[in-house]
């Protein structure tokens, strides 16, 4: 694993993280600010700061995105862990980088077989899940729930699981937050559910810094044609 070390904004989420007592919250980055980075260093410091083997969380919402946030998951918290990717995809390690694998199954008793073998050798297990199969898993007490591109807990089919999976902690991370009129609905906003912002940074600092680039506008026109499809120009 190679040291690295968090850029100030990084830096300044892992601290917030840390000194909040809350048992949920949200973390607010733009794109490109290193959320994956934070993340994973807030789950190597709950795997590193216990004496008893422990269950922990990580949801996305592809298939796709579940398997590369294993990947840099390993890069930046170490192997500590066993992880099991819980979906319905197949996942292929880099033998050539780490010596790892892990599991790719929507079985519940694959988990809890996992858990068992976590046990035997002392190590925390990491189940990392989409939010499509996420409901499968309520019933599990999670130490750690990190949700990331969190904006989808607020869709129809996946806020009930959200608000029923059991965590001690649970943290969602986005760059976009989803509001909803109501505090008491299904908007990042439902405090009840997803907890205030612990850490908010907005784009213009970490573009004035070098961090991130600045967004690009592309205009384009499009000219609908009678045989249904539409030509789109670049302006």
């Amino acid at each position: 694993m190679t040291k690295i070390t968090p850029h100030p904004h990084q830096a300044e989420a892992l601290e917030a993280i840390a000194n909040s007592t809350a048992d949920k919250g949200r973390v607010v980055m733009p794109t490109g600010a290193g959320k994956t980075l934070v993340e994973a260093f807030v789950l190597r410091d709950a795997i590193n700061d216990h004496s008893e083997t422990r269950i922990h969380l990580v949801l996305a919402p592809r298939i796709a995105l579940v398997n590369q946030l294993i990947r840099e998951y390993r890069s930046f918290a170490g192997q500590n862990y066993i992880a099991v990717a819980f979906h319905s995809g197949t996942h292929e390690p880099d033998y050539t980088k780490v010596k790892w694998s892990e599991t790719s199954t929507t079985k519940v008793d694959n988990v809890k077989a996992e858990l068992d073998k976590a046990e035997k050798l002392g190590k925390d297990l990491v189940v990392f899940s989409t939010y499509a199969s996420c409901h499968k898993l309520i019933g599990f007490n999670f130490t750690t729930l990190i949700a990331d591109e969190s904006q989808y807990c607020t869709a129809e089919n996946f806020f009930d699981s959200i608000r029923n999976l059991s965590a001690a902690r649970k943290l969602f991370f986005t760059a976009t937050e989803r509001h909803a009129l109501s505090a008491a609905g299904r908007g990042l906003n439902n405090a009840d559910v997803f907890g205030e912002v612990i850490y908010q940074v907005a784009p213009q600092p970490l573009i004035d810094g070098g961090h991130i680039v600045a967004p690009r506008l592309h205009v384009m026109s499009a000219s609908a044609k009678s045989d249904g499809y539409t030509v789109i120009d670049e302006v």
